[in-house]
């Protein structure tokens, strides 16, 4: 694979690397790293890693009703 021109966004980089079977992408963010088959999936990866850490994962919990079984 050949590396092309790196996309930057937010001061962390997308590489885009040239395969057989067209583009893949690699967002970097700190010691984070992921492969993605498109840009906007590796921009998706950016902004996710750009939310503080409590802000990632966490669900909405409606505390205003009752739990249902």
């Amino acid at each position: 694979m050949d590396e092309t021109d790196p996309v930057r966004r937010d001061g962390v980089m997308v590489h885009r690397f040239d395969g057989h079977d067209g583009p893949i992408y690699r967002p970097c963010s700190g010691h984070h790293c992921v492969y993605c088959a498109d840009l906007s999936t590796a921009k998706a990866y950016l902004s996710f890693w750009r939310r503080p850490p409590e802000r990632r994962c966490r669900r909405h919990v409606n505390t205003s009703s009752p739990a249902r079984v």
